[in-house]
């Protein structure tokens, strides 16, 4: 895959959630399980870029934050993201980072790899909240990749 291909995925994985924030925002309480799922989308995704950026920074994996908060922090992370990728060199992409994980042990993976865990981590997460969100919210929305392509 090519830097290209990862600043498609982060634009899509920018509407995906924006997709299904917006249906969250509708509730008058959303529960703490969805809470939890798009704090944690929101966490994963600023661990792995800290440690793209080698930086040991962390929050923790599992919180419910009030969904305006952690839209405004996905918006913030979104725009980090976007300067990384923007300043990555495709000859970047095969280099090791090496990061140790929550509980401490160390790793070394290419860049491309974590890249590429990092969108299918969302999606499997969006997949997890869209299921969640079934007979709370009128209509769930899609979030297929196809989608976005074709908007």
């Amino acid at each position: 895959a090519t830097k290209t291909h990862y600043q498609h995925l982060l634009a899509y994985e920018r509407w995906a959630n924006q997709r299904l924030i917006a249906a969250i925002k509708q509730m008058e309480f959303p529960d703490e399980r969805i809470l939890s799922l798009v704090s944690h989308l929101l966490a994963a995704r600023t661990v792995w870029l800290n440690r793209l950026q080698n930086s040991n920074e962390v929050m923790p994996l599992w919180q419910a934050l009030p969904i305006e908060e952690a839209e405004n922090l996905l918006l913030q992370v979104d725009l980090a993201w976007e300067k990384y990728l923007n300043n990555l060199k495709e000859e970047d992409l095969p280099l090791l980072v090496a990061y140790s994980n929550m509980k401490g042990e160390l790793f070394e993976t290419p860049v491309h790899q974590i890249l590429t865990h990092v969108f299918n981590h969302s999606t499997y997460h969006r997949g997890q909240l869209a299921d969640h969100l079934k007979g709370k919210i009128p209509i769930v929305p899609s979030t297929d990749f196809i989608l976005f392509v074709r908007e």
